[in-house]
């Protein structure tokens, strides 16, 4: 049993314990605040109260400095960003730019005028803190995130490949709202929630394949289409339904979803396959030209050809309508013109022939022609117009040695420093174009010796002196000049002239006059350096000529084709 005393404990602890339960928190609160407003010349203003909460956090008697280190915390504090339940980011606060407002949240927690206003405040529970932003640095991590994972949409594709229409079925895309996005960060932030979900949107493409395959059957409705036949005078063609479908205008079809042929396919198609095998061949009116005088005509006769516009149109029209016949005709063609122009073996009909010749070709040219019979007949074009000699100059360096050789000066026989016989360095220097060899005459004989030779013998435009510098240059008129010195036995003595013309005739290089004039003998010497391409040559055969062609920016391909049109006309 218990005693007196201890049922008087049981009883005064059920009594309080009753009370307290039947009063109100808030009252016992307001209780206390009053009574602490009452005696506030002992209690510092500047503080939070015992029962104080931020992001559900206490915050029992906290001054200004402690709520800012509280806030300094969490600004730096990871968060954790979530699209479609995936993880893809992870940031504080600070790195996208969203900041606490710290005076925002004193004036919430903190009131030093009226200490009323200071209970009323401090009894509301802070769940979201105020916060100010950076937004070009917010809006950069939104446009990242957007990039990293929005996914654009594709649009069904529709080809036609091998007369068969083929979709690509379209893709479906997904994006971040960018404002969405914002505002779940600010909440989160705000509310120091480290996990922050959102959800992607459907991004729709613009064409679907449903929407394609409308046009895809349209296209392919031309295979039940039966053929167009085609009658031009007594010839059949039948256009297929695929032909008809590899003539569609495609581009129009995907547009408008119309169907239609295109008309360039048409045209083409009429000019291809139909208008060669309507067409009647005429024959040409020929007129003849010797030395730019008209000296003899022959009549045309016209052909008739299809009239392909008019075909044309019928066929689009035939498609369009659905029906299955169309008549073509066709028209008179007009007589074509040939101009044949030939030159006679005449000092005016190769002048003309030359400047025929300059004003339809590239390049420049110094060209001589000289009869071997009869002197008269002779042309030349741009004679004066100096060219770098290239090779050329090996033959004024042949007839100073042979003219040395003639005189007794030099023995034919003996050696030079080259390892081989004056002889043998004059061959080698026309045959195969040898280098070495004129340079020792040059620098043995001296390069003003042989220049002076040159110059005495009446070549005044010819220089090959280049021992300071620069190139050798000579003219068509006087490369004719030394081909028809060395010839008359002016310049050297008949052996000498006949050791050299052997090796002109077995020079190695003859692809330029020597091709131009086909089997006939020649005996020439080209040159070749910077662009300048030049071949000299005595040609033979019954009618015996010489020619000069010097050039810059022509090949030796064009040096045969004036030979060759030359040949042509000195061998008439």
């Amino acid at each position: 049993m218990m005693s007196i005393k201890e049922i008087g404990k049981r009883f005064q602890h059920n009594f309080l314990s009753h009370t307290l339960h039947h009063v109100s928190r808030v009252h016992l609160e307001s209780f206390a605040l009053i009574s602490l407003s009452i005696f506030s010349p002992w209690w510092t203003l500047d503080r939070t109260f015992p029962w104080q909460t931020i992001w559900g956090e206490r915050i029992s008697w906290a001054n200004r400095y402690d709520v800012l280190k509280l806030i300094e915390q969490e600004q730096s504090a990871l968060y954790e960003l979530y699209v479609d339940d995936v993880s893809v980011a992870e940031f504080s606060p600070t790195d996208i730019g969203i900041y606490y407002d710290a005076e925002k949240l004193f004036t919430m927690l903190f009131d030093d005028t009226v200490p009323v206003s200071k209970v009323t405040k401090s009894l509301e529970a802070i769940e979201s803190v105020p916060v100010y932003l950076h937004p070009e640095q917010l809006d950069t991590f939104i446009a990242t995130i957007q990039t990293e994972h929005d996914v654009k949409p594709k649009n069904a594709t529709l080809e036609f490949m091998h007369n068969v229409a083929v979709i690509t079925k379209e893709k479906i895309g997904k994006k971040i709202d960018a404002s969405g996005l914002r505002s779940e960060l600010l909440k989160a932030v705000s509310k120091a929630e480290k996990k922050i979900y959102v959800k992607s949107t459907v991004d729709e493409p613009e064409f679907s394949g449903a929407e394609l395959q409308k046009v895809a059957d349209l296209y392919d409705s031309i295979d039940t289409r039966e053929s167009i036949e085609i009658k031009v005078g007594d010839k059949t063609f039948q256009l297929d339904s695929n032909t008809m479908t590899a003539l569609v205008d495609t581009d129009l079809l995907k547009s408008e979803a119309r169907l239609a042929l295109s008309y360039g396919l048409v045209q083409s198609y009429v000019a291809g396959t139909i208008a060669p095998l309507v067409a009647t061949a005429g024959v040409p009116e020929q007129i003849m030209l010797t030395d730019g005088v008209v000296s003899g005509t022959t009549q045309g006769v016209r052909g008739s050809i299809l009239d392909e516009s008019d075909l044309t149109e019928k066929i689009m029209t035939a498609f369009s309508q659905n029906t299955q016949n169309v008549r073509g005709n066709t028209v008179a063609a007009a007589i074509e013109t040939v101009t044949e122009k030939r030159y006679s073996r005449s000092a005016v009909g190769l002048d003309l022939l030359l400047k025929d010749w300059d004003s339809g070709h590239a390049g420049e040219w110094g060209v001589s022609i000289l009869d071997g019979t009869d002197s008269s007949i002779r042309a030349e074009l741009h004679p004066d117009e100096p060219f770098v000699t290239a090779s050329i100059y090996k033959l004024y360096v042949a007839s100073y040695m042979y003219s040395k050789i003639d005189s007794g000066d030099v023995d034919i026989d003996s050696q030079t420093a080259l390892g081989k016989s004056y002889g043998q360095c004059l061959e080698d220097m026309i045959v195969v174009s040898d280098n070495a060899c004129p340079t020792y005459f040059f620098n043995n004989f001296g390069y003003s010796a042989i220049q002076s030779y040159v110059t005495s013998n009446g070549y005044s435009a010819t220089d090959v002196d280049n021992s300071h510098g620069g190139d050798k240059y000579t003219t068509a008129k006087d490369t004719m000049a030394l081909m028809q010195d060395l010839a008359s036995g002016k310049l050297i003595s008949s052996d000498s002239l006949q050791l050299l013309r052997e090796d002109m005739s077995r020079q190695i290089y003859r692809s330029g006059i020597p091709k131009g004039v086909g089997g006939t003998y020649v005996e020439d010497k080209v040159g070749f350096l910077y662009g300048n391409n030049h071949d000299t040559a005595f040609i033979g055969g019954d009618r015996p000529y010489t020619l000069v062609i010097l050039s810059d920016g022509a090949s030796f391909q064009a040096i045969s084709e004036l030979t060759q049109a030359i040949h042509a006309t000195m061998t008439r």
